[in-house]
């Protein structure tokens, strides 16, 4: 079971994985997950999801780069499924 540490650093995944963390919180998530095997593990499959999300869209640039449009587009898909 993960401790608090653990649950801000989950809090920070997200953030970690698109670059969007201060220098010092990026550094302070990276010497936590060297030496947790959980966190490190957490982190490879929310990485895993997000290219898998994002090969699945087809659009890369929208992962990286255009959040809202990434939202739109997976209400589109879902929609899309409903339609069917």
């Amino acid at each position: 079971m993960a401790d608090n540490a653990c649950q801000d650093i989950r809090n920070q995944v997200m953030y970690y994985i698109d670059n969007e963390l201060s220098e010092e919180k990026r550094i302070g998530l990276v010497s936590h997950i060297n030496d947790c095997a959980e966190c490190q593990e957490y982190i490879c499959h929310e990485q895993d999801l997000k290219t898998k999300i994002c090969q699945k869209l087809k659009d890369n640039y929208i992962c990286r780069c255009d959040v809202q449009r990434l939202k739109d587009s997976i209400k589109d898909k879902i929609s899309g499924f409903f339609q069917s």
